[in-house]
């Protein structure tokens, strides 16, 4: 934010304004409507319009740091990127880097730089290499969209448009793609509810989860669920899982839970067979679900 300093002399008096620039012009108006415009036709009376007048510069001054003071407060509302991972906030890999980047720059404070948004992937525990390959188009699209500008060749900054979006984004506020309208029986139900539970997965397992999650690319949320089921079922022997398990799942390796999953894994199980109910009424994987993983999907990108 540009600031500005004037220096005003007359008769011997002196006035400084120093600050924001549109602030400082505002009061400097002010004193030419109300006390400088007059001062070729008046004496030294005018001091005392000088004075009504450095009262307003005080009052400016004093509602400045108000405003200040309640920005500071909703930055302290900010969460944690911690806590933006659990949520799951982001939808899509560009909101991801959006997002670090409003965290590396100190929520557009500070310059970045590649490397430190790609740190902030590890950190997260989200980097896998699908996703560092595809890093540079991502990246490119929020520079296209005017999220992101280059300030030199190595350093970045988060525009403005840039810090709302992000700020949308991890305080849960942004509204669904346009073109998906919720329906009226959404609204008038209660959202589903779900626990975490204990997956008992090492460092070494969640890297390896995501890098098999990721290289499947799910396209919709039946396809979610039967990714997560068929490695369960070959890395930890978990055989059954239910809405719980793929909630805890995503919340593991960063990804969005903002869907129906007990109504995905139903719509997976009767239209397409990927599951088979189980006596305690949970999902397990069927011959059919297990081919769609490792040939079906798979062959999607060949």
């Amino acid at each position: 934010m540009s600031e500005l300093k004037i220096k005003v002399t007359w008769d011997g008096m002196a006035i400084e304004l120093e600050g924001e620039t549109e602030s400082v012009k505002e009061i400097f108006n002010s004193l030419k409507e109300s006390g400088m415009g007059r001062m070729s036709e008046c004496n030294k009376n005018a001091t005392g319009s000088v004075t009504e007048n450095l009262q307003i510069l005080e009052d400016k001054i004093t509602s400045d740091i108000n405003v200040t003071s309640n920005e500071e407060s909703e930055c302290a509302q900010i969460p944690s990127i911690s806590n933006v991972v659990l949520a799951g906030g982001p939808r899509t890999e560009s909101e991801w880097i959006l997002v670090y980047a409003f965290y590396c720059s100190k929520q557009g404070t500070k310059i970045f730089s590649r490397d430190d948004l790609r740190q902030y992937y590890k950190d997260t525990n989200r980097y896998t290499e699908t996703r560092s390959k595809n890093f540079a188009y991502n990246f490119k699209s929020l520079v296209s969209d005017k999220l992101i500008s280059a300030v030199n060749q190595n350093d970045f900054r988060i525009e403005k448009k840039g810090i709302e979006l992000a700020t949308k984004i991890v305080c849960g506020e942004v509204e669904e793609k346009s073109g998906k309208k919720k329906s009226s029986k959404s609204k008038s139900s209660a959202p589903e509810s779900y626990n975490l539970i204990e997956l008992n997965l090492s460092q070494d397992e969640r890297n390896a989860f995501a890098e098999f999650y990721a290289t499947h690319s799910p396209t919709n949320n039946q396809d979610k669920t039967v990714i997560i089921a068929k490695w369960l079922k070959d890395i930890k022997g978990i055989e059954e899982v239910d809405k719980d398990t793929i909630f805890t799942a995503l919340r593991t390796i960063g990804e969005s839970t903002n869907f129906d999953i007990g109504n995905a894994l139903h719509n997976a199980k009767n239209l397409k067979s990927y599951y088979v109910l189980t006596d305690t009424g949970k999902f397990k994987i069927s011959h059919i679900g297990e081919d769609y993983v490792d040939r079906g999907m798979m062959g999607k990108d060949k």
